[in-house]
């Protein structure tokens, strides 16, 4: 799996475990599963200050690759209110394009408005 979702709205974020949840538009999501192990960050960007905040993502169920699958499932399917995303501190960029460059990612336009699911093994939209 090597997965990125863009602009996903109204989802549940947290600071810590078990803590109080807010609700949020998630601007960047990706998802890799590959020999090393399972990875996940997201992306949202501050509204005031206009940076961008990577995270780590943490989701409360595992394991992972099934959790991935369930997330990018309930993003399908339009049944997003039991998903909840945990994080750290983050790294911070000033826009989403530095920070796709970061992190090494081809195919992608940081300019997308749009709800939208990227395979990028096949690099072909799934949404």
């Amino acid at each position: 799996m090597n997965t990125v979702i863009q602009n996903l709205k109204n989802i549940q974020f947290c600071h810590v475990l078990g803590g109080a949840k807010s609700v949020s538009d998630i601007d960047f999501i990706s998802l890799v599963e590959n020999e090393a192990g399972h990875f996940g960050n997201f992306a949202m960007k501050d509204a005031e200050t206009g940076m961008v905040r990577l995270h780590k993502l943490v989701l409360a169920t595992s394991p992972n690759t099934e959790t991935y699958q369930r997330l990018i499932d309930s993003i399908k399917s339009g049944n997003t209110e039991d998903i909840v995303f945990y994080h750290v501190e983050p790294l911070t960029f000033p826009s989403i394009e530095d920070m796709i460059d970061y992190m090494g990612i081809e195919g992608i336009n940081a300019d997308e408005q749009e709800l939208k699911i990227t395979d990028l093994k096949s690099l072909e939209v799934a949404a």
